[in-house]
């Protein structure tokens, strides 16, 4: 790196090595490295220097469009946009419940059941989740895509993985991590709008319902990482670069197995739902029923 130099503790060249690589590779491939640039730091270094001057002196300044959406992943904007839109969804589908029993009969008179009815709000809050989740982004990609160009999709990433040498450092494609966080996400929206519709269905107090996702969200920034549940899949960094793999030493937390985790939570979550609902219907027909006797 022209003109800068960084002194490194003994024992820490993984991240010199991973950088050499690195530029060795966009040299390859014609890839302009950012500017400025820094160091490719590996988890290791980054505990050992205790002094916070290697993770200062190796920022990186996310200027054109692939990498500044890269930076806010990094940086964990989904939690901000996730906030919001329960925020703006929590309360759609109890205050529905809790108010439109007309609306609902009226619906179902139509000849429209009501599992339809719950699909159609499953798809009207996810749709919403999915806008409030993705335009923000969309909007900060074109507008810095016009002024500063994209970037390459084939900038290295620094990941963890089976490097050749056992589990350690590697570099991917910034394209794999992004494809990664754009399926993650998608399971994310899923697995909170069936979430949704199952508290929603239970409590029918439009706050309450708000404020038990809140929770939930709360929950899975401090719930230990466990493979198959989908509180484990919020922190999105962590499983695209596989820090999360290297720190359990189980290379199964990736972002296809979140995405089935979270894909399989949802479905069980409906078929709670469904049930609930099956239930719910024979006591009514049977105190119903009971009633009528009774007269």
């Amino acid at each position: 790196m022209t003109g800068s130099s960084v002194k490194l503790p003994s024992g820490q060249s993984e991240s010199v090595d991973l950088t050499d690589q690195a530029y060795q590779y966009m040299k390859k491939n014609k890839i302009t490295p950012m500017w400025p640039d820094s160091m490719f730091l590996v988890n290791t270094d980054m505990a050992a220097d205790k002094s916070g001057n290697l993770r200062y002196l190796s920022q990186r300044f996310y200027q054109t469009a692939w990498y500044y959406v890269w930076g806010l992943i990094q940086q964990n904007i989904l939690y901000v946009l996730l906030t919001l839109g329960i925020l703006i969804t929590g309360r759609q589908w109890a205050k529905e419940l809790a108010n439109g029993a007309v609306h609902g009969e009226w619906l179902t008179l139509q000849g429209i059941s009501p599992a339809r009815q719950v699909l159609n709000q499953f798809g009207v809050i996810a749709y919403t989740l999915g806008q409030i989740v993705y335009l923000p982004l969309l909007l900060a990609f074109i507008v810095i895509a016009f002024w500063q160009g994209l970037g390459s999709l084939a900038y290295p990433v620094v990941g963890y993985g089976n490097n050749g040498l056992g589990f350690g450092a590697l570099l991917l494609p910034l394209q794999q991590y992004l494809g990664g966080a754009l399926l993650l996400s998608i399971g994310l929206i899923i697995f909170i709008a069936t979430t949704n519709l199952l508290l929603a269905d239970w409590i029918r107090n439009s706050w309450i319902v708000t404020a038990l996702q809140l929770v939930l969200l709360g929950i899975t920034w401090v719930a230990p990482p466990m493979l198959s549940s989908p509180l484990t899949y919020f922190k999105l960094d962590p499983i695209l670069t596989g820090a999360l793999a290297q720190q359990v030493d189980d290379s199964a937390f990736t972002a296809w197995q979140g995405f089935t985790v979270l894909l399989t939570a949802s479905v069980l979550l409906l078929v709670i739902l469904a049930v609930t609902r099956l239930v719910r219907g024979w006591l009514r027909q049977h105190h119903g029923v009971t009633a009528a006797a009774a007269k």
